[in-house]
């Protein structure tokens, strides 16, 4: 029999006389035999229990419900009550409790306000795993910063609700077209995909039928139509109905608790495919439709740019157009699928030594435009502007940087070697005004490469060729949460903003992904770049693809603006 700690066999059973039991009329002396012999009993049924394997151990371990993962001795421990948890306690700084209270507080209508410090300690067991007196000083610590996150929230819905008012949304686009949501249009589709009009009518057709629909060229339309068939469609679907019946659901076990819940929203960033030409098995380039007047308009601006320029050595212009324009379209061929050599010298029937020089020449050609295509003028903006820029960083894969290796290349997006370089975009103008640039990807913050130093730094010696420096007093730009921490010029989400503030915020960021995105549809900087021998040479051969790449895009811009950074009056 299996004597295990807390049973006796000396115990006296419920009807027993004291003649059976003598032990009975000594309950003083009993108590001292069971505490003098209860480590004798441990040890014995500790030393009975390593005779058995493992495999027994865990069959006495399920007939008791309990976990038989780990080792013998922790086996062991576990059958004798005396196993010590491995959980580790979990820093303030990095734990749940501390996001629970950070948005409690934050939240006007969350239950404690008004609270005590001891009754908020003991409202939930996150709190409780902290001493009160250590708990006390995190709330402090946290209710003051609130104070000043609450203090900042007022100030961005004040600027930017003045700027929604000062700017408003213009009746077209910058492309010329109507805007869809605040349109009769939408309205009327809506009742006609409703009647099912388009299941016995073809797009044209449909969009013949009403003069409004006609404001919209028919490809935008056609696209309208099967958006609406598709928001109709799913609509009454049983997944639909479930997701409703799960969100009102959750809402009412939330809201009968003792502690609110949040509801955390993302967007999709809005995706923009610039026009791309791939290269064929011949000398001959196939650019997609509706692309072509707009590249070689390019073209054309890049060429007379390098036959024409004056600026340029005798020795690197160009004398003849059709050589330019063979040169640069071989460039423009490297830059956008950024082929290998070999198959560029076949594909362009020119050796090899010759096309690495004459892409690089073009190249540096090209980047020698920079300076031309992005400038920061300060005198471009509206005195009411307030928010003149939004700003944000990219990393570009490279090869090992093999000379200087080191953990200030590895990109943690892409888990490789990669450069680092950011972006200024101006908000209400189609253009960009600053590049910086390159950087290895990990050697500094987005924010310290922002402001030119860290906190921990006097502002005193911040790099005053940084962004920072440059804006003027009560100007700011707009950036992701990797910018928070400096509010006196640089504006973020936080809770508690208007709607109309984070749907103008939301907008200035996906438009800044949006120009990323036209730059990364040139392979130079998509692919993992391989040229370059040395660090500073490598770094300096990226640069000149990547401004190259640049300017070429700040060209299109001129045929494809970026949208407009504004809200909708419903919004607002």
């Amino acid at each position: 029999m299996w004597r295990y700690r807390g049973y006796s066999q000396s115990q006296t059973t419920k009807g027993s006389s004291a003649a059976d039991n003598p032990t009975a009329s000594k309950p003083t002396q009993q108590l001292q035999q069971d505490d003098g012999s209860k480590k004798h009993d441990d040890d014995e049924v500790e030393a009975q229990l390593n005779n058995l394997t493992v495999e027994e151990l865990k069959a006495k371990l399920r007939e008791r419900c309990l976990k038989v993962s780990g080792k013998k001795q922790e086996l062991i421990d576990r059958l004798l009550g005396r196993e010590i948890s491995t959980k580790k306690k979990v820093a303030w700084q990095k734990s749940k409790a501390k996001c629970l209270l950070q948005q409690s507080l934050l939240d006007q209508k969350s239950h404690i306000h008004g609270k005590s410090v001891e009754d908020i300690h003991a409202s939930h067991e996150w709190f409780q795993e902290y001493p009160l007196d250590k708990f006390r000083k995190y709330y402090e610590a946290l209710k003051t910063s609130s104070g000043r996150h609450q203090t900042i929230v007022e100030e961005d819905n004040r600027i930017i609700r003045s700027e929604i008012q000062n700017f408003p949304r213009k009746d077209k686009t910058c492309r010329g077209r109507y805007w869809w949501d605040t349109h009769e249009a939408k309205i009327k589709l809506k009742e006609d995909v409703a009647q099912g009009k388009h299941l016995t009518t073809k797009p044209k057709q449909l969009w013949l039928s009403r003069k409004i629909y006609q404001d919209f060229a028919l490809s935008v339309f056609r696209g309208h139509i099967y958006q609406e068939k598709r928001r109709q469609k799913e609509l009454p679907l049983r997944v639909a109905r479930r997701n409703k019946v799960a969100a009102k659901k959750y809402k009412k076990e939330v809201d009968e608790s003792s502690w609110h819940g949040r509801t955390i929203t993302t967007i999709g960033f809005l995706k923009y495919k610039a026009p791309s030409f791939s290269g064929s098995g011949d000398n001959s380039l196939s650019w997609s439709p509706g692309s072509t007047q707009t590249f070689l308009l390019i073209i054309s601006y890049l060429i007379a740019s390098i036959i024409f320029s004056s600026s340029l050595p005798c020795c690197l212009r160009l004398k003849s157009g059709a050589q330019a324009c063979c040169i640069t379209m071989m460039t423009f061929n490297w830059l956008k699928l950024y082929d290998t050599e070999h198959v560029l010298s076949g594909r362009w029937k020119r050796g090899e030594e010759y096309i690495r020089k004459k892409t690089k020449k073009i190249s540096e050609l090209i980047q020698s435009m920079m300076k031309d295509v992005v400038v920061f003028d300060v005198n471009m903006f509206h005195d009411d502007e307030v928010h003149w820029l939004s700003v944000d960083t990219v990393d570009y894969i490279t090869e090992e940087f093999r000379q200087t290796p080191g953990t200030k290349w590895w990109d943690h997006k892409a888990n490789c070697a990669g450069l680092k370089y950011q972006y200024l975009l101006a908000i209400r103008h189609n253009t960009c005004v600053s590049v910086q640039g390159p950087f290895p990807a990990a050697e500094r913050h987005d924010k310290t490469l922002f402001c030119g130093g860290t906190n921990k730094e006097p502002k005193e010696t911040w790099d005053k060729q940084a962004v920072y420096h440059q804006i003027p007093e009560g100007k700011k730009v707009v950036g992701d949460s990797a910018y928070e921490g400096v509010p006196e010029k640089c504006t973020v989400k936080r809770v508690g903003q208007d709607k109309a503030v984070r749907d103008l915020i939301d907008l200035a960021l996906c438009r800044q992904e949006t120009f990323h995105g036209r730059l990364s549809t040139f392979a130079i900087l998509r692919h993992r770049f391989r040229h370059g021998k040395s660090t500073e040479n490598k770094m300096a051969m990226h640069k000149t693809g990547h401004d190259a790449v640049v300017v070429i895009t700040m060209y299109d811009l001129k045929h494809h603006p970026l949208f407009e950074v504004t809200t909708s009056p419903n919004s607002a």
